[in-house]
């Protein structure tokens, strides 16, 4: 969406660069969901010079970039050139200018000889006026810059940014940048309500999240964008599993479960590589799912040199914990209450319950805050009677400087039975009365302002 894109400054001056330089390839490096589709499609519009522009996605190509730009050129003009004379043609047309070819995403190109057949239209291009922009994510850059301990002939042809290595690496928005992303996106989905601040942090590492949000709340209404809504998780669920190879959606599904309830069970994030193998019973060869890694759904890391698997969005795994895994929101209230009884309120088990309370119905929230409920039902009850009896034309004075409904909001501290603040607040019709932010006892870590 051009009205979207906000075009990253480093980026755009290392393409700049790279244009009047010798090196015919410009990749774009990144994690996935960091934007690389987004800066190919901005960079491309972004040309001044009226470059001729070629864009395909690579998983597209059939054959090689040659075989495909000859291909469509002989469609287009009901005519039959060769794949070498039509490139020189080409070239002598537009003798003056650069051409540029952009192939999107090379690491999901299925051929197996991808790196050759990439070197060697690099190397085909260098001494003309042709230019190949591409990107890959991070996770498989190498493969294509080194082959058993050797260069390989596409790694010589790329264009490095001054104190880089190969290729450009996707850098987040800086403030002023993300500034500008958070303006157009409220202007394009008419949204202006509120951020909670935990949200800003994740959407600035992921912009994939940031896409997810807006749209969210553009077609649910939501008056602010926090992690309370469910719909959002629904809907990020759905956007990831879409985002992994055809084939392994449903081995996704189930590997992801598996892994978060490994987690939950145990009561441990992260966890140990080898106990999710056993788990899922992979061989001694056999990987864990590559495109979960692949999608920034996975992260891995290593601890005493053992490797351990974590979610890289811990929300995330709370909401696959509770509704995929756990399905508490299939019990009936009676059943979750049983549950709840031996609750156990530590680690991965608390932060699950914390995001399931903010997301349930209001059945199962009375399960969990029950002592507090009827209390601050009598204080709310007791503090607007105050006002209606005593300053009936002054009311907007007093906290939450409303002439409307009033409701109540308080800190919920989970771990140790108690509500650690509260307040007053301002309810629209049919708005829920009564409303606690769980926290688990770390009240500084935690953002409880609406």
């Amino acid at each position: 969406i051009p009205a979207l894109y906000v075009p990253p400054k480093k980026l755009g001056e290392a393409f700049q660069s790279f244009l009047t330089s010798a090196k015919p390839v410009f990749a774009l490096i990144g994690e996935s969901g960091s934007g690389k589709t987004c800066s190919m499609c901005g960079l491309a519009r972004g040309l001044t010079n009226n470059n001729p522009v070629l864009f395909y996605k690579a998983q597209d190509l059939m054959e090689g970039p040659i075989k495909s730009i000859a291909d469509d050129f002989n469609w287009a003009f009901s005519t039959h050139h060769d794949d070498v004379p039509l490139f020189k043609k080409i070239g002598k047309i537009f003798e003056d200018k650069k051409i540029l070819v952009f192939l999107d995403g090379v690491d999901e190109w299925d051929n197996p000889h991808k790196v050759e057949i990439l070197g060697n239209f690099a190397s085909k291009i260098r001494e003309r006026n042709f230019k190949l922009v591409l990107s890959c994510k991070s996770g498989h850059w190498d493969q294509f810059l080194d082959k058993k301990g050797t260069p390989t002939s596409l790694s010589v042809e790329v264009f490095s940014p001054a104190r880089q290595s190969a290729g450009y690496f996707l850098e987040p928005f800086d403030e002023e940048e993300f500034f500008e992303l958070i303006k157009r996106y409220r202007e394009f989905y008419d949204f202006q309500g509120l951020f909670e601040s935990e949200v800003l942090t994740e959407c600035k590492r992921s912009p994939f999240l940031l896409r997810v949000f807006f749209e969210v709340a553009h077609e649910t209404n939501c008056a602010h964008l926090t992690f309370s809504v469910k719909e959002f998780y629904d809907e990020y669920y759905k956007r990831v599993l879409a985002r992994i190879d055809c084939r392994d959606k449903g081995e996704a599904e189930n590997t992801l479960k598996a892994i978060a309830k490994l987690e939950f069970d145990k009561n441990v994030d992260p966890i140990d590589e080898d106990v999710i193998r056993t788990e899922l019973h992979l061989n001694i060869n056999e990987p864990i799912l590559p495109s979960l890694f692949e999608c920034n759904i996975l992260e891995r890391g290593s601890f005493e040199s053992q490797s351990r698997i974590s979610f890289y969005f811990r929300k995330f795994r709370d909401y696959i914990v509770a509704y995929k895994a756990e399905q508490w929101a299939r019990l009936s209230t009676d059943e979750f209450r049983e549950i709840w009884k031996s609750f156990d309120l530590r680690g991965v088990r608390l932060d699950a319950i914390k995001l399931f309370y903010q997301l349930t119905d209001p059945e199962k929230k009375r399960v969990i805050d029950e002592p507090f409920r009827a209390k601050a039902e009598a204080f709310l009850d007791l503090y607007a009677k105050i006002l209606g009896e005593h300053f009936p034309g002054l009311k907007h004075r007093f906290s939450p400087s409303t002439t409307g409904a009033i409701g109540f909001i308080g800190v919920l501290n989970i771990t140790e039975n108690r509500v650690a603040d509260y307040g007053f607040r301002a309810v629209e019709i049919g708005g829920e009365r009564i409303k606690f932010i769980p926290v688990d006892g770390r009240l500084g870590g935690e953002d409880t302002n609406l």
